[in-house]
């Protein structure tokens, strides 16, 4: 097997030099998205911690109705049984 030329090993050289700089434009690219990435991600979990607070906030809201509803039922009670005695 015959040893390559000078050219045939300089032309490889700058195949492969190419062939790296597309690498280094796509591993750029796919970090620029990666940062776009996370970023919607957080976005989405700020959406669902304030959701659930807003969900909590709900339940304290529906607890604490039942509870005024309830205090009501038993002070009509009273009333009822105070004015039918």
């Amino acid at each position: 097997m015959a040893e390559p030329t000078l050219g045939e090993v300089y032309a490889k050289v700058e195949v492969i030099s190419s062939q790296i700089k597309d690498m280094r434009a796509d591993v750029v690219e796919v970090k620029h998205h990666m940062q776009e990435t996370n970023g919607q991600v957080g976005e989405v979990k700020e959406q669902q911690l304030i959701m659930q607070g807003a969900l909590g906030a709900m339940r304290w809201m529906v607890g604490i109705m039942f509870a005024l509803m309830g205090t009501a039922v038993a002070i009509a009670g009273i009333i009822a049984g105070v004015v039918a005695s």
